[in-house]
């Protein structure tokens, strides 16, 4: 008799915990309990709640973001690994260069026109690059619209224009390559050698006062009514920009009073300002050339 009603009670008692185990599991997943007592003995209930919280929402779309991201990095790694085996592969390159056309078309106020055009990717920029004996001289990128070109549907929204470095302009003819794309597929060149008469298109003059204050004027030859994007520089560094279109009294009698806003000016940064001397570059930045025949000196003090 002692060992049934023993057995008895751990039956109870282990019944009873474990619908106090289960309960706690279930309120932790539903917060909602109640109970209800039916001839001496306890029945859990649980409300269950189907809708997830705005806390739940939020975790799942991080999650999903995440996801995403490391899927597009692997993606973007491979891609590149693909785009680099690719290249080295000589008729994978052939295809590639074959999905680019383009013509060099002419010379004009002191700068190389044509056009170019991928036409398996026509959303990206075609960077186009000049080669002279086997070395990159210069470069730019077909996004313009040229009037000589308005002709060519193919070269809307895709001509260039470039100049070469100042020595080039020496009037002495030059057989010259001109390539695009990241394969540098050859653009058929229909003017052949180039020389130019005219000298460098780019004209200015600068000078710095002893507060860091840069003055000056800059001119496109090719473009005078169009002004120019002037930085300036520290070694490697750009520590100063403007558009040069200021007016500029001493280029009246020769450009004319509508014509005469190339000025510009720069304040240098106060960091400079330690009486030390420094060379500093003005460069037209959107050819990436100095303006001038060297750099300035300059020596001031804001102290």
């Amino acid at each position: 008799m002692a060992g049934k009603t023993r057995k008895t009670q751990e039956k109870a008692s282990g019944g009873k915990d474990r619908g106090k185990k289960s309960s706690k599991a279930r309120v932790g997943t539903s917060g909602a309990r109640s109970e209800n007592r039916k001839g001496g003995k306890s029945e859990v209930s649980i409300a269950e709640n189907s809708q997830p919280s705005d806390v739940q929402r939020i975790e799942a779309l991080e999650a999903m973001v995440d996801e995403l991201q490391a899927s597009f990095v692997d993606l973007k790694k491979s891609l590149g690994n693909l785009f680099d085996i690719g290249m080295e592969n000589s008729e994978i390159r052939e295809i590639l260069s074959s999905s680019i056309e383009g013509e060099v078309t002419g010379v004009r106020n002191g700068k190389i026109i044509g056009w170019g055009l991928n036409r398996v990717d026509r959303l990206s920029l075609l960077p186009i690059s000049v080669y002279y004996g086997g070395k990159k001289i210069a470069s730019t990128l077909a996004n313009k619209n040229l009037a000589e070109h308005s002709g060519i549907p193919s070269a809307s929204g895709r001509s260039f224009a470039v100049i070469l470095p100042r020595q080039f302009y020496d009037g002495r003819k030059r057989s010259l390559q001109f390539k695009a794309g990241g394969v540098e597929a050859d653009l058929k060149n229909l003017i052949g050698p180039v020389s130019f008469e005219d000298g460098f298109p780019l004209e200015g003059e600068a000078s710095i006062d002893n507060k860091g204050i840069v003055k000056g004027w800059v001119i496109d030859q090719g473009e005078p009514k169009k002004p120019v994007i002037i930085s300036a520089h520290y070694g490697d560094i750009e520590i100063g920009r403007a558009l040069a279109d200021l007016k500029e009294g001493s280029l009246e009698e020769r450009l004319g009073k509508t014509n005469c806003h190339h000025g510009f000016k720069i304040k240098l940064p106060d960091n400079l300002g330690d009486g030390k001397t420094r060379n500093i570059r003005i460069i037209a930045s959107s050819w990436g050339y100095d303006v001038l025949e060297g750099p300035l000196e300059c020596k001031f003090s804001r102290k």
